[in-house]
């Protein structure tokens, strides 16, 4: 076979297309803790012994191919699936219970060179930025020459071992380079470079130690080029631990301004510019993320604001960010952005407008939840039945989410009997237990209530919560364990995973 170039098919040579295929498999599987057995034929029987056919760059090419595919499988199943520490298939109640749990034992051990090669690549990175596409760039994103200073924003040259070869001069061995997370072995055993024509964003911890980095590709890039890059794990880059700017943003929790938890390193940086901006370092939010800035502000006081892109992979992580984040605040809201992500409205209408949408566009971010679970039904809300059934289904939703002080309060006050709503006559019932359980609800619950309502055009709020006091006592009566584990669960992919939101 003639040498392939990252990117182009490889339907011509079933070999190689094998090769690549069980690599890819390989990689993902390792990724996520499934252990295989596989062994990989030698390259030669793919790539080809004739040097006419340049098994050499073939071999480099088919790399190339496989680990940008892998890359953008990962970053779909870091969406998509639950987090491995949580298993977000049942509403998170206490971080203590989630969020303790000890790092994947895939990390490596801790490296004290480590630190210092790092700050070396940052210094070497900000020191490419000049001269660069990057300036241009960061000023159409509106992005100040102050801010870029303020945030550390650097270039990584395009060069396969410009940085490595910079850090090698140093006196950095080539084991702390990769230990650091700055360069991989190539197919021919060398060095490069892990970013490459990149914007570079360091990223540090909750302390102010230098982590690791997110690259962003130049804009117009193929579709096979990540958009974002991240550092791999390391001894010191745990991605589902950082916050991006959470220590740039320290001083101002301390001081009680607010979280904005955003999408985007980017986002973050347009955000700091109103309130402070954060942003996990990848595609969700995890629990030890929350549980790190629960550590830093005060969010019964400060609560948390969400402000996701207006899409459906942004609706979908804000959903997602209400299980994890309830366990640490009880004052959720997200904010209404019009069309646009922080960043895109800091790069076209500046940071006055950002300012005035993220104080006036907000909402609890229940809204959002409960929209993802009435999503499923509307196109049965036509139907005579569908809104009722609906209601029960979404009331069945509520009361899992109940704090179960709450939930125990209804059961006293029901006396652990279902409400009856309806009579023999199709009558509506009234039932006197509805005031003094809307009493006892948190003021959340109450407005999940009202919006399930409105949404499902209910005139009369005390229908759904006669509806949630049912699920509460139903809940209580279904043996406990595997039975309404597996509910919660079909009930949370049921939002999330069916809906376009």
């Amino acid at each position: 076979m003639t040498a392939a170039q990252p990117g182009v098919t490889t339907a011509g040579c079933q070999g190689v297309r094998k090769a690549e295929a069980d690599s890819v498999a390989f990689v993902i599987c390792a990724r996520h803790g499934v252990q295989i057995e596989h062994g990989f034929s030698s390259p030669q029987t793919w790539a080809g012994s004739d040097p006419r056919a340049q098994p050499g760059a073939a071999i480099l090419a088919a790399g190339e191919r496989i680990t940008t595919a892998a890359a953008n499988i990962s970053r779909h199943l870091d969406h998509h699936l639950p987090d491995s520490t949580t298993g977000l298939a049942t509403p998170v109640r206490t971080v203590a219970s989630t969020a303790v749990a000890a790092k994947p034992s895939s990390f490596p051990e801790p490296d004290a060179r480590i630190e210092g090669v790092l700050l070396d690549a940052e210094e070497f990175y900000i020191g490419q930025l000049d001269g660069s596409w990057v300036p241009a760039y960061l000023h159409q994103r509106g992005i100040t020459p102050a801010a870029a200073r303020e945030w550390h924003i650097g270039y990584a040259p395009r060069g396969w071992t410009v940085l490595t070869t910079y850090l090698r001069g140093r006196g950095h061995p080539d084991d702390a380079i990769q230990a650091a997370g700055l360069a991989r072995l190539s197919s021919r055993g060398t060095l490069i470079d892990h970013f490459r024509d990149r914007v570079m964003l360091p990223v540090h911890d909750e302390h102010g130690t230098l982590a690791g980095f997110i690259g962003r590709a130049r804009p117009g890039t193929g579709p096979d080029v990540p958009k974002y890059l991240n550092s791999p794990a390391t001894s010191t880059y745990h991605k589902g631990d950082l916050l991006f700017g959470l220590y740039h943003a320290c001083h101002h929790l301390a001081r009680g301004a607010t979280p904005v938890i955003v999408e985007g390193p980017f986002d973050a940086i347009a955000v700091t510019l109103a309130d402070p901006g954060l942003a996990p370092c990848g595609t969700a939010l995890t629990t030890r993320q929350a549980e790190a800035l629960a550590h830093a502000a005060d969010l019964s006081r400060t609560g948390v604001l969400v402000a996701f892109d207006d899409d459906t992979a942004g609706r979908k992580a804000a959903v997602r960010a209400y299980y994890i984040l309830r366990a640490v605040s009880d004052r959720l809201r997200s904010v209404a952005l019009p069309g646009k992500d922080p960043a895109e409205i800091l790069e076209t209408q500046g940071a006055d407008t950002l300012r005035s949408i993220l104080h006036s566009h907000v909402q609890p971010l229940s809204a959002i939840v409960i929209d993802a679970y009435i999503h499923p039904w509307e196109a049965r809300l036509r139907d005579p039945e569908g809104p009722l059934l609906a209601m029960r289904s979404v009331a069945a939703v509520i009361a899992g989410l109940l704090p179960p002080e709450t939930a125990e309060v209804i059961r006293q006050i029901t006396g652990n009997k279902q409400l009856t709503t309806i009579d023999e006559r199709m009558h509506p019932v009234a039932n006197p237990e509805l005031p003094q359980i809307a009493r006892a609800l948190p003021a959340d619950t109450a407005y999940q209530i009202a919006r399930t309502a409105e949404r499902l055009g209910f005139t009369d709020y005390s229908d759904v919560l006669a509806e949630v006091a049912n699920a509460v006592i139903r809940k209580a009566a279904r043996p406990k364990g595997v039975l309404y584990h597996a509910v919660d669960r079909r009930n949370w992919r049921s939002a999330v995973s069916q809906t376009h939101l």
